[in-house]
């Protein structure tokens, strides 16, 4: 088997964690209340947690990399909690 067969097998696996990843990012954007948003994304930012959910919902074909930069920017950032 070579080695290109033997990578085949796993993208199966990459695209079923790259949509539950992306079902877990948009639940969690869809919970959050319009002021965790604190990436200003746009100039004046209001609407920040719909361009998130329409990049996640756009990325999710892309193995998730909407969701990951979500996680990355938004997430990680619990209300409440400080940087330390």
């Amino acid at each position: 088997m070579n080695a290109l067969q033997e990578l085949s097998r796993y993208i199966p696996i990459l695209i079923l964690a790259g949509i539950i990843i992306s079902i877990i990012a948009f639940f969690d954007c869809i919970r959050r209340n319009n002021s965790d948003f604190k990436t200003r994304l746009l100039p004046d930012g209001k609407h920040e947690k719909v361009v998130w959910l329409v990049l996640i919902l756009i990325s999710s074909r892309l193995f998730a990399i909407g969701s990951i930069a979500y996680y990355m920017m938004v997430a990680r950032y619990q209300p409440g909690r400080e940087k330390s």
